[in-house]
């Protein structure tokens, strides 16, 4: 009985393969050490939006050019977050120069998460904790 409460509650989360344009996910991001989480609503990129990221990446060249393509992606695809400024107003997600300013350490996070990159090993470990445990 106990196994089968378990099976309901892990049916109840579900992650879509399909992104209609209206679909959106919510993640809390948590890095501890006296860090706020970060709560953060996105829209994942689809399989044509990554190779449109791709080709940008690859046109622009260089680090700074591939960092500039994902801010840019990034900016269309964070619908609202609570990142906050040191003066406590809110960061604009949909602007370039304020993404630009955020920790690399967060910007790489949300990054992976809206591409749907698993190169985490963390969250990769995580993951296949949870499989195992399903």
């Amino acid at each position: 009985m106990a196994d089968d409460k378990k099976k309901e509650q892990k049916a109840e989360v579900r992650r879509e393969f399909y992104y209609s344009d209206d679909y959106v996910r919510t993640e809390v991001i948590s890095f501890g050490h006296g860090f706020p989480d970060v709560t953060i609503k996105f829209k994942p990129i689809n399989l044509v939006q990554s190779s449109n990221l791709t080709d940008e990446v690859i046109r622009l060249e260089g680090v700074k050019g591939a960092t500039e393509a994902n801010l840019a992606m990034l900016a269309k695809h964070i619908v609202e977050w609570d990142v906050v400024k040191l003066d406590g107003s809110a960061v604009d997600p949909h602007d370039v120069r304020e993404l630009g300013k955020i920790s690399p350490k967060l910007m790489t996070r949300i990054s992976n998460m809206v591409r749907g990159d698993t190169s985490n090993a963390e969250q990769d470990a995580k993951e296949v904790e949870s499989l195992k445990n399903s």
